[in-house]
Formats: C-alpha cells, sequence, structure tokens
C-alpha cells in the first residue's frame, strides 16, 4: 500500500514505512489497513492524497481532496425582530424560517425546540418550521442550528404570540337574588394586548362600552332584570365572551 500526496502527489509511504516526516504515521497497519494520520493539519497539508496497492495483478488507486473545514459565518430567522422575538397571533398558520452558508462542509439545518428537532435539512441553506399557533406557544424559544461536524452555530428566538381576549365574569354561573338587593358583575380578561374594548349586554342590548375593563352595577333589583348578561371584549385579533344568568326572585 503506497500513500502519496501533496504536494504533487510525492511519495509519503508504503506498507508502513514512512518518508521523512515527522507529521505523518501509517496506523492499523497490523490490521491491514493502512490508514495515514497527519498531525496538526494546517493549508501547507491541503490538496489531493493517493493510496494505491495492486490486487489480484491489478493496479488500483484512489484519490482523496482534502479541505479545512470553515465555521457557518451566518445564521439568520427572517422573521426576526431586533429583540429576538418573532410575533404572531394566535391560531395563525405560521412559517419560522432559517437561512445560513453552511459553512464547508455544507452542514445540516435544523430547527430546534427543547431539545427536539422539529425540521431539518442537509441538502439546502434554508429550512423552514410551519405549524399552527396555540396560546400554549406564547413565549417558547425556538433554536436555528447548523451543523457541519467540525463547527456549530445557533441562533434562539423567542415566539411572542397576541391572544384573543380569555374572558371571565365573577361572580359565576347562575345567581339567584332577592328583589330589592344590589349587585357587582366583575368582568375580567387575559390578554396581552394594550387595546382592548369592553362592552357589556343584557339580552342582546348593549348596556355599556368601555376602552378597558369596567364593572356594572346593578341597583335595586326587581324581576325585570332576570336574564343573562354577556361581557365581551374584543381586541384587533379576535372577541371572546362570557355569560352569567341572573334570577330575581
Amino acid at each position: 500500500m503506497i500513500w502519496r500526496g501533496p504536494p504533487n502527489l510525492s511519495f509519503f509511504s508504503e506498507n508502513n514505512f514512512v518518508s521523512n516526516s515527522s507529521k505523518l504515521t501509517v496506523i492499523n497497519a497490523n490490521k491491514g489497513v493502512y490508514d495515514l494520520s497527519i498531525r496538526n493539519f494546517s493549508e501547507k497539508n491541503l490538496g489531493i492524497y493517493q493510496c494505491s496497492t495492486v490486487f489480484n495483478g491489478i493496479a488500483v488507486e484512489h484519490d482523496i481532496t482534502t479541505m479545512l473545514a470553515e465555521a457557518p459565518k451566518t445564521v439568520t430567522i427572517t422573521s426576526e425582530r431586533v429583540d429576538g422575538k418573532v410575533f404572531y397571533s394566535e391560531g395563525l398558520n405560521v412559517s419560522l424560517e432559517c437561512v445560513s452558508d453552511r459553512g464547508v462542509p455544507k452542514g445540516t439545518i435544523q430547527w430546534k425546540h427543547g431539545g427536539k428537532v422539529l425540521s431539518s435539512t442537509n441538502n439546502s441553506d434554508f429550512v423552514d418550521f410551519n405549524f399552527t399557533t396555540y396560546r400554549a406557544d406564547h413565549l417558547k424559544l425556538f433554536s436555528c442550528v447548523v451543523d457541519n461536524m467540525f463547527y456549530v452555530l445557533q441562533r434562539q428566538i423567542q415566539l411572542f404570540l397576541h391572544f384573543v381576549p380569555l374572558v371571565n365574569i365573577f361572580p359565576e354561573k347562575t345567581q339567584f337574588i332577592d328583589e330589592g338587593r344590589d349587585i357587582t358583575l366583575v368582568c375580567e380578561s387575559e390578554k396581552n394586548l394594550s387595546k382592548s374594548n369592553f362592552v357589556w349586554l343584557f339580552e342582546g342590548k348593549i348596556l355599556q362600552s368601555s376602552s378597558g375593563p369596567q364593572n356594572l352595577h346593578l341597583i335595586n333589583l326587581t324581576t325585570v332584570h332576570s336574564g343573562t348578561y354577556i361581557c365581551e371584549v374584543m381586541n384587533q385579533i379576535g372577541k371572546g365572551h362570557d355569560s352569567i344568568d341572573l334570577i330575581i326572585r
């Protein structure tokens, strides 16, 4: 088994004999495998290496081209804001997109969350992950990871979701109240957008409306106040509501 290499396919070794070089060693020769080991590999060692032998009276050879590995230079998440967040609305079909030069050799690009691979490619500079957003996805961290076996480069973003309001009225459920009593109905909304409109309705008619939370005060109740009260909260994403039945006796 003969090894040749740069420059110009110079003679390096025959079987386990190595020419005068402190960087070269032939290993595993006792197993019939003649692996060429190169210590402190540098640009001077770049080029074509050739191993050749005679098998069944026929000369055979194999060429190997060496290159220096390079780290990926860029990992870009196309929808990322400056603060490392991406913003979407609850319930939408969205696509997280990542682009990278992938380094040398060309590596694999993956979308990951919590250590789990969500999508992956090893033959493109682009990878996406498509999914439908749910409230539970709010503030989740997603990482785009580029790995070419020599270097790993990654970028992380946080998903920020705008919610449809989740509305609750207190007290809850049906309330039985004696005539002449007063009651205050409290409407609360879980939301993460500052601008929301609150509307109180009774039997389909608007009682009051405001740009923020507002309690509904009912005084000196009579049987005409019996019925269904609804609090609706609306923002630019959608509308949520809750209801309560009052029975005056």
